[in-house]
């Protein structure tokens, strides 16, 4: 049985769902970190179809195992201003580079 203070947040999260549908945003609510990455990786990116993938360093999409999944697919071109041993100004180049990319 759900506790109430899950039963609340579960709540809000609905509630905050069906204000961004009512702004015309597509929405999905899954319970774990698992079920986004599954989300992301077999609706989402085959929906969109992104030739270059930008990640800006979220700590939420690296625990879906999301980037780790986009960096054996050879379909997609990465960029990550956060690899180990960048110097800062190619890390510089690689933000401005995310900002052209089809998805970030």
């Amino acid at each position: 049985m759900q506790n109430s203070v899950d039963a609340y947040w579960q709540k809000r999260l609905e509630g905050v769902g069906k204000a961004l549908e009512r702004n015309n945003f597509e929405v999905f609510i899954v319970q774990t970190a698992a079920e986004a990455g599954e989300l992301v990786l077999k609706k989402l990116l085959p929906t969109i179809n992104p030739k270059v993938v930008s990640w800006g360093g979220s700590m939420t999409i690296g625990a879906t195992g999301i980037i780790e999944s986009i960096k054996k697919n050879s379909a997609f071109a990465i960029i990550n201003p956060y690899e180990p041993g960048l110097k800062p100004e190619d890390a510089y180049e690689k933000r401005r580079q995310g900002l052209l990319a089809d998805l970030d």
